[in-house]
């Protein structure tokens, strides 16, 4: 089944409102509609299935109508970000074999695209014109199962590396994850994240709900106004989205407007349970914290103790149903529950593979996908993580998990941002913890070791301090940990 025809079997009124942005709202009929226009448009210029199209649009409603309209005629959509062209340049994108840009941008013309692209402004194919006549055109059959959506996801190193997705997998991932009603108003505040925004977008509609899409390129405070302007019940960010706002609502209490949100539902790494506390208590919401990877469809585990507990117990996951979880050794082989091993999932929502270098797209999907985490299986059944296989530090034994000492120090008022690393100290090359940190102007060191001698294992307090002006982070957000390291050294005592 086709993702645009499984949004459309509902019965719901078409002219419910669907997706807000800036002002423009668009009903679910309109939006169904725009998107077959898109795909009878775009085949009128000689759009064929299995066309890689790219998508460069500000607006993620028409980014959004557009993929639903990609799914129609069978071509295959891809997410392009300026950023990464700016960055780049445009041999990244020459390897994506791009038949069609699609954009709405005003520089457009500006960018270098590969020969083979052809340019399309958003604004014509949507004109009213542009599929007149065209209501009886055919199009040739094809398989859901086959490529459909190819999404840039930044690893650590912050290199794009291209997550293919059928249209198969997808709906089975709207099956999966949190669900929402249709008296919701949902507010996306995600950057990064065109995938988990698509994702929750047709989650939305298909339950007939409201959707009003807010790029995070604004403040807290006007977060808090837009919340209350729009009447929402269901807010959806990024846990680096809700570490910040958590962090505001403690530097100033009071300040913003009355919310009663239903849910906040956080995706896209953890957070500490004091981030989840607060929350919960400035909204009295039901927070929900997601884990899980794009490869994996939107969100394949969640933390089944987002509604309080401690660090232990935040750190828990429960495995949504058609999901299957293993913990496995080395060599794959199954381990015992208590015992930490390395995290394998599987499911219908998984993605095809990855796209190679050469611009192929994967044969086969692959039987298991390995996320990057070490876990184990509590007696209860439920998933512990214990941290990324290639983030956790060895102090002579002592495994330590980063993520959960810089979420207790990122909650100190002082510090602006914070990434915990490993140096070796002395000729006999002793591994110790360091700290380093952005600070706020008029903070200092001190509180931060009084805060993790109060908080945390006397082993997993940082030794050494390192105060710098910005951390190293790629496009998306993510922490650039090999970096961070070459910025640390402790030199021998003379």
């Amino acid at each position: 089944m086709k993702v645009l025809a499984y949004l459309r079997e509902p019965r719901l009124e078409a002219t419910r409102v669907a997706f807000a942005f800036q002002g423009v709202r668009l009903s679910r009929g309109e939006l169904l509609e725009r998107a077959l226009q898109f795909a009878q448009a775009m085949q009128a210029r000689g759009l064929r299935p299995g066309d890689r199209v790219g998508l460069l649009m500000d607006n993620p409603a028409i980014h959004v109508t557009s993929l639903l309209g990609l799914s129609q005629a069978g071509a295959m959509g891809v997410a392009v970000q300026a950023s990464w062209l700016q960055q780049f340049g445009s041999g990244p994108f020459a390897r994506l074999g791009l038949s069609w840009l699609v954009h709405d941008r005003r520089d457009a013309a500006t960018l270098q695209l590969p020969p083979s692209c052809q340019a399309v402004s958003a604004r014509e194919v949507f004109a009213p014109h542009s599929a007149e006549g065209l209501a009886a055109t055919g199009y040739q059959a094809f398989d859901s199962s086959q490529p459909w959506l190819l999404s840039m996801s930044s690893g650590t190193t912050g290199e794009p590396k291209c997550v293919v997705t059928s249209q198969s997998a997808f709906i089975a991932s709207l099956q999966m994850g949190e669900q929402f009603q249709a008296e919701d108003r949902v507010v996306l505040f995600l950057e990064h994240s065109m995938y988990w925004a698509l994702a929750n977008a047709c989650r939305a509609l298909w339950a007939g709900a409201e959707v009003v899409f807010q790029p995070p390129s604004i403040l807290p405070a006007q977060l808090l106004q837009l919340l209350q302007a729009a009447q929402t019940t269901v807010l959806v960010l990024s846990a680096d989205a809700a570490s910040k706002m958590a962090n505001f609502l403690l530097d100033f209490p009071g300040q913003g407007p009355s919310l009663r949100l239903s849910r906040v539902i956080v995706g896209g790494g953890r957070v500490s349970s004091r981030v989840l506390e607060v929350l919960r208590e400035q909204w009295g919401a039901k927070v929900v914290v997601l884990y899980g990877s794009t490869e994996m469809g939107p969100m394949a585990v969640w933390r089944q103790n987002a509604e309080g507990g401690g660090d232990h117990d935040a750190n828990r996951l429960a495995i949504f149903e058609g999901v299957e979880a293993q913990v496995v050794d080395g060599l794959a082989h199954p381990l015992s529950p208590l015992e930490v091993g390395f995290l394998r999932l599987r499911s219908a929502a998984m993605f095809s593979g990855y796209m190679d270098e050469d611009g192929q797209l994967p044969q086969q999907a692959p039987d298991w996908f390995y996320p990057g985490d070490m876990a184990s299986f509590t007696t209860g059944g439920h998933l512990e993580l214990h941290g990324r296989a290639d983030h956790v530090l060895n102090l002579g034994g002592l495994k330590v998990d980063p993520e959960r000492v810089e979420q207790t120090i990122a909650l100190q008022p002082g510090v602006a941002d914070v990434a915990i690393t490993v140096a070796t100290m002395g000729v006999a090359e002793v591994p110790v913890l360091v700290g380093v940190v952005v600070l706020k102007p008029g903070h200092a060191i001190g509180s931060l070791r009084d805060h993790c001698a109060k908080h945390l294992p006397a082993a997993h307090c940082p030794a050494y301090w390192l105060c710098v002006p910005a951390l190293p982070r790629n496009l998306a957000g993510k922490l650039q940990r090999q970096a961070v390291a070459s910025m640390v050294r402790i030199e021998p005592n003379s």
